[in-house]
């Protein structure tokens, strides 16, 4: 089944992919699949292609899902399932497991196989075993790799529960205690995953859940497909729309008890699965994804406005819709960074980050404390990360403007503000209070307005939380960025104190650039 180096068609597949995509626009799914199926063919190692794909495949199975048109439906099935089978023998490591698990039961649900998909089904079954395999073996490469470092304790959440030590965040507000409480929420969730257990599922029936490592070893389904089958969940069945169709519909058949785990359930596995794509580089997948939540979350809010949260669950409250917007913003910025504000306008990153400023200023479920957890984390990191992207958008309208550009200094003193708030809604130290006022300091020098005597003051506060994140982010990669920007303020600040001590500039005197700055 493999396929050799004459048998690639690059050219082929790339004007097949944008033929493929033309076609889905217009609405014409069939033919797009059939497309995008012989560009997997001519090119089955392009990354690109297969998240184009991934993106073309979950669109398609929600319209599947919500078709009145049974014989478009069955024969775009036909179809689908077919390119399943494709992108299955093109994959490695954990994304072929889900592929081919994926790929044959899209062919088994077919009422007719050809000839060569029989065939292919059966070695598909052999070559999931021999996937599972390649994946845990990936994955012990990359804990053994990834042992050196935690080995040593210098790791954030090792300080932090050095530091924590029976203490409260009350006593002194530290960051620490943010890091400690996410790592052991994070290894009671690993906990739990590896532990065997039982459980029940939609229907009432005792299921036993398998630990992870095994489930590898003896060919059984993933996590997240036990997990949304015992949940009786959305996650691999359809968007939004089927969502918001069935979900009421259960309701009345149901309850809330049922309905609000599996909305659960579908809602964090997306949340989840879209962060992990976007670190793989997936970013239209992820933003696609997340966009589905946030639909169905501010939906739910809306169809469901006075039922407490112990029944309809958390999952609809403002902080957590919150916490998913600034992940979404997050994957956007990352997006205009890599390939500049085409799909995403440097307006619509600005409008949306603002959004997520002004809901958290107007959100008074809990009053606003630093000496808070669910304040840190739900409140003001959510809005200082907001500040931040603010920020870096009008540094970068800055540094892509041409020298006669008007707008340059209002958008320097826009970027300077809004990094300066940004640092202040970060505990001191945090790594990201440092970084924000490094990123303030190099817009204020920029100006080429800004007297030294605030420009120093600026240098003072950064050494100062300098010394106090670097205790607890002095690891790599943290550290490095950290030392780099301290360096960065020394060699200006040992500078221009130098020349006020010769008598060769004043407090008064305009501050120089910043060594390193752009634009």
């Amino acid at each position: 089944m493999s396929q050799g180096k004459s048998d690639i068609n690059v050219p082929l597949a790339k004007r097949l992919q944008t033929e493929g995509n033309e076609l889905f626009r217009r609405g014409q799914y069939l033919a797009a699949v059939q497309k995008l199926t012989e560009a997997l063919d001519n090119n089955p190692a392009d990354t690109a292609l297969h998240a184009n794909c991934a993106e073309i495949s979950r669109a398609i199975s929600e319209y599947l899902d919500v078709s009145w048109d049974g014989e478009e439906s069955a024969e775009l099935e036909a179809a689908y399932a077919r390119a399943r089978t494709r992108r299955a023998a093109a994959s490695h490591g954990s994304s072929a497991c889900i592929e081919l698990q994926q790929g044959i039961e899209c062919l088994s649900d077919l009422d007719k196989l050809t000839p060569v998909e029989r065939e292919r089904k059966r070695d598909f079954q052999e070559e999931l075993k021999e996937a599972y395999a390649a994946t845990l073996k990936v994955r012990s490469n990359q804990f053994i790799i990834s042992e050196e470092l935690p080995s040593s304790g210098t790791l954030p959440w090792d300080v932090a529960a050095k530091a924590v030590d029976g203490k409260t965040i009350a006593e002194k507000p530290s960051c620490v205690f943010l890091i400690h409480s996410a790592y052991e929420e994070l290894h009671k969730a690993v906990l739990a995953i590896e532990t065997p257990r039982t459980d029940k599922n939609a229907q009432g029936e005792e299921v036993r859940i398998i630990p992870l490592n095994s489930r590898l070893l003896t060919n059984q389904p993933m996590p997240a497909d036990l997990e949304n089958r015992l949940f009786g969940g959305w996650a691999e069945c359809g968007g939004a729309a089927t969502i918001k169709k069935e979900a009421p519909e259960r309701l009345k058949a149901k309850g809330w008890t049922s309905v609000a785990a599996a909305l659960d359930f579908t809602i964090r596995t997306w949340v989840f699965t879209a962060w992990a794509r976007q670190q793989m580089g997936h970013f239209d997948l992820s933003r696609r994804m997340l966009m589905d939540a946030l639909d169905v979350l501010e939906w739910g809010r809306k169809q469901w406005p006075d039922i407490p949260t112990k029944d309809r669950g958390v999952v609809f409250e403002r902080r957590f819709i919150r916490s998913v917007k600034v992940i979404l913003l997050e994957i956007m910025r990352e997006s205009v960074f890599r390939d500049g504000p085409t799909e995403i306008t440097y307006d619509e990153l600005i409008q949306f980050a603002e959004d997520i400023v002004n809901d958290a200023g107007s959100d008074t479920d809990t009053p606003p404390s630093k000496t808070s957890f669910d304040s840190l984390a739900y409140w003001f990191y959510p809005k200082g990360t907001a500040l931040s992207v603010l920020g870096w958008t009008y540094l970068r309208k800055v540094t892509q403007a041409s020298p006669g550009d008007r707008q340059r200094t209002p958008n320097l003193r826009k970027a300077f503000r809004y990094y300066l708030s940004a640092a202040t809604n970060f505990l001191e130290d945090d790594e990201y209070y440092v970084q924000f006022l490094g990123k303030a300091l190099e817009c204020m020098c920029s100006m080429g307005s800004i007297p030294l005597g605030e420009t120093l003051r600026l240098c003072k506060n950064i050494r100062e939380s300098f010394y106090k994140a670097i205790e607890i982010w002095g690891a790599p990669p943290y550290g490095d960025a950290l030392r780099t920007l301290f360096s960065r303020v020394k060699e200006f600040e040992d500078k221009y104190r130098q020349l006020i001590l010769e008598g060769k500039c004043t407090l008064d005197a305009i501050s120089g650039r910043f060594p390193g700055a752009r634009g």
